[in-house]
């Protein structure tokens, strides 16, 4: 017999067990980074979008030199705010596609603290009442943060979620 000259062709099965080994491990540590990443773009899209409803709010109380309030309704584990010329003109339910709300767009986003249920904020001077609103996820916990004068930012709380900044 001549085993001398044989080639080999193809790979052993222990060659393939390893080779699947190692793929298996990088795919699931990929996934479970890839998650992550999903939802910390969740949370910053949530908090973006929010502090875009209140920019909204705020700068139309500017335009027209008027007090205007966004008002928090915490409905179970729905919430939303309501943009109003006051706190009873404010609507006391969450609607979606309504122009004047902000209804949450992910059911894992929850708000967590918040200092007050009205937000207000004043034509004059560009003036805000001063507060924050909290939101977090299994990405992290971010903090909407209004000054008294009217500066609206983002900031991460606990550890910091995509490029926003520790408080």
């Amino acid at each position: 017999m001549k085993i001398g000259n044989r080639q080999q062709r193809g790979f052993t099965l222990l060659e393939l067990l390893v080779v699947l080994t190692i793929v298996a491990l990088m795919a699931g540590g990929g996934l479970h980074g890839w998650i992550q990443y999903q939802q910390a773009i969740r949370l910053e899209q949530s908090a973006q979008q929010l502090l875009d409803f209140l920019s909204r709010v705020q700068a139309n109380a500017y335009w027209h030199n008027e007090t205007r309030t966004a008002k928090l309704i915490p409905q179970g584990d729905l919430w939303c705010m309501v943009a109003g010329q006051n706190e009873k003109q404010a609507e006391e339910t969450c609607r979606e596609n309504h122009p004047g709300q902000f209804v949450r767009r992910t059911q894992e986003v929850v708000l967590t603290k918040f200092t007050s249920n009205v937000f207000t904020f004043f034509g004059l001077r560009n003036a805000a009442q001063a507060g924050h609103i909290s939101l977090s996820n299994s990405a992290g916990q971010l903090r909407l943060i209004i000054s008294v004068r009217g500066r609206m930012r983002l900031c991460s709380e606990a550890q910091v979620v995509l490029a926003i900044p520790l408080c």
